[in-house]
């Protein structure tokens, strides 16, 4: 049985919430106890990309596998980075406000 990722997305051109990861399997998640307020997911990501797209909630990621290289824009302006493995990145949350 495949699980459902419970760290929901946010589109950025139209705010419609993605409640699943749609480009990851989850290979654990601790929704099924009952901790409040953290969900801790190990996802394995398949090779796509994620267009503008945010968390709905903070996230703190280790990249426990093999180096990845992660494009992104920001200010009009493609970045690149390395996450080598056991990598910690933060991504805050982002409230988008009403057009």
């Amino acid at each position: 049985m495949e699980r459902l990722s419970r760290i929901p997305f946010v589109r950025t051109a139209n705010g419609d919430v993605l409640l699943d990861n749609p480009f990851a399997r989850v290979v654990l998640s601790s929704a099924a106890t009952n901790w409040r307020n953290v969900v801790i997911e190990e996802h394995s990501f398949r090779t796509r990309e994620l267009a503008d797209l945010m968390f709905v909630q903070h996230v703190v990621a280790v990249n426990v596998g093999p180096p990845i290289t992660c494009e992104f824009k920001k200010d009009g302006r493609f970045r690149r980075i390395s996450l080598p493995k056991d990598a910690i990145t933060l991504s805050p949350s982002t409230t988008m406000s009403d057009p």
